[in-house]
């Protein structure tokens, strides 16, 4: 077969090659392949480091919402822990107390109508006794315990046969039943004659029960 040549070599396509075809082909595929990857990979990395900032915002949220709570819990703590000192002190100290309104409403109770209250005095003695300790049931340790003593001074007439009713009344306030108040003894103290005012005063001193 001939050629014939009318452009003497120019303008004639050079004839095309699979070879140098597919070498274009992967030379404009590769890079897109490479960029389409490092696309995605960007996008992806945008994605989760947005989710993770969003955890982390929340996560910050929920952690300052947890301190205030943990703050508020631990001064509740402390408080409860105050209480529950002042509770332990208070019972420590509360049974050295007497509730005198039962006392009071029992002299009133028992008190003839012939004998007339003159004044009342409270008298209050410490006295060491050995207890056993909380801590160490088999030790024994000193405690102060008050001893009180109500003084009664009253009067009656001189006109009346009042010893019986004196007897009687240091009888019932001897035994009579008080809530947490025991007395323990009664002691007659002074009789005073007031000739010029024709009456008598009389003293008792109520000696009530320690409270360990």
């Amino acid at each position: 077969m001939f050629d014939v040549d009318l452009l003497k070599g120019h303008g004639v396509p050079i004839k095309s090659k699979p070879g140098g075809t597919f070498l274009v082909a992967i030379s404009f595929i590769v890079p897109v392949a490479i960029a389409s990857v490092l696309l995605g990979n960007y996008l992806r990395n945008r994605i989760i480091l947005y989710t993770q900032n969003q955890m982390i915002q929340d996560y910050n949220s929920k952690i300052s919402h947890m301190e205030a709570r943990l703050k508020n819990h631990e001064l509740a703590q402390k408080h409860k822990e105050t209480l529950i000192a002042c509770c332990e002190e208070v019972g420590d100290v509360v049974h050295l107390y007497t509730q005198w309104t039962p006392v009071l409403l029992t002299l009133i109770e028992y008190m003839p109508d012939k004998l007339k209250l003159d004044q009342l005095t409270i008298k209050k003695n410490d006295i060491k006794i050995n207890v056993p300790s909380r801590k160490n049931p088999d030790v024994s340790i000193p405690i102060v315990v008050p001893r009180r003593t109500m003084e009664i001074h009253f009067h009656g007439n001189i006109q009346d046969d009042l010893q019986d009713l004196v007897n009687e009344f240091r009888y019932n306030m001897r035994f009579a039943t008080m809530a947490k108040a025991k007395i323990l003894d009664i002691l007659p103290g002074s009789t005073i004659v007031d000739e010029k005012n024709n009456t008598i005063h009389y003293t008792f001193d109520c000696i009530f029960e320690m409270k360990e």
